[in-house]
Order: structure tokens, then C-alpha cells, then sequence
């Protein structure tokens, strides 16, 4: 690993901002299993079942940090009600300097390239290079066959230029779906 240790550098900021993305998706947070919807009064309204999330905080040297983030919900019937599942994802952008949230978006997307990334991963492969600056990775995911956490920097190799790349192409997804950022 190289430069910075992202669990330790931004963790309330990290928590905001995954926080952010899980309220604009309409979810408690992200995680998987049952979510309570609520009304603005807190009653409960009906449910939803998130079946695969995950989460990755890409940091590189000297700019802003990104959190992005995807949740898979299923179909999920409560009192009669079907409430539709759903595919989202999110953005959220920590300013370098103040630390602070910037701004985080959300929108619906058609599909989700990480799991296809993940599949070709060879983590014991070694690296002969020491980086010091760059970009760092730390993929968190859940989809209850297994929880996860993958930290990896200035990807060299194929497999974790996959992921990547996949990290990109929702990143652009939903820069390109959502109209307005919401802070």
C-alpha cells in the first residue's frame, strides 16, 4: 500500500458521505437486507430489500476525494404493496482541503460493471514499485455471500485496472443520467 491509509484519514466525512448518497437513494443506509421506507413524520410506509451493495472511496493525491457507491434492491411486497426494486448508484465529492461533503448525486442506472471487474481478481500477485503519489482505492462490498474490503493504489496490474475502470464507468453513468447535483 502507499500513501495514505483511508481508514484512518476521512472516517466521519466518509460516513457523511455515504450517508448522503444511501438518504438520495431513498435507502437507511448501505447495507444489505430489509429498509424501512418512512414518511416525513417517521411512520412507516413499506419496505425494501437490498440484496448487493457496495461502496468505494478512490482517492487521489492532490484533488478532491470521491465516494461511489451502488445498491441493488429487489421487488419487495409489504402490506399488499409492491415496492420496485432498483439498481443506483451515487456520488459523493469531499473537498481535499476542508473536508468537507461538496456534493454527492444518485441516479438509476442500467448496469452495474464491478461484479464482472471482480471476477479475473488475483490478489497475491506481488508488485515490485513503491508509489508515493497517485490514487488509492478501498472497495467495501456486500452481497451477503461475502463482505469485503480491497485496498489498492496506482493499479499496474490488469485485474485491478479492471476494477478501475468499472469505478469510472458508473462514476460517468451517473454524471451522465443525473441533471442536477444535489448537496
Amino acid at each position: 500500500m502507499s500513501f495514505i491509509n483511508p481508514l484512518y484519514a476521512l472516517p466521519k466525512i466518509m460516513d457523511h458521505a455515504l450517508s448522503s448518497i444511501a438518504k438520495l437513494m431513498g435507502i437507511e443506509d448501505l447495507r444489505i437486507g430489509r429498509h424501512i421506507l418512512r414518511d416525513p413524520k417517521r411512520m412507516r410506509i413499506g419496505e425494501l430489500t437490498i440484496t448487493q451493495a457496495w461502496h468505494a472511496l478512490i482517492q487521489p493525491t492532490f484533488h478532491d476525494r470521491a465516494v461511489v457507491a451502488v445498491a441493488r434492491a429487489v421487488d419487495t411486497e409489504f402490506r399488499g404493496k409492491t415496492f420496485p426494486g432498483f439498481l443506483r448508484a451515487g456520488i459523493a465529492i469531499v473537498g481535499i482541503e476542508t473536508n468537507a461533503l461538496r456534493q454527492s448525486v444518485v441516479a438509476d442506472v442500467d448496469v452495474d460493471p464491478l461484479p464482472g471487474s471482480l471476477r479475473s481478481l488475483d490478489i497475491l500477485t506481488p508488485r515490485d514499485s513503491l508509489c508515493l503519489d497517485g490514487i488509492a482505492y478501498e472497495l467495501h462490498t456486500d452481497s451477503g455471500a461475502c463482505e469485503a474490503i480491497l485496498r489498492f493504489s496506482n493499479p499496474t496490474l490488469e485485474c485491478f485496472r479492471n476494477i478501475e475502470t468499472a469505478l469510472i464507468a458508473v462514476s460517468e453513468s451517473v454524471s451522465n443520467t443525473a441533471n442536477d447535483l444535489v448537496v
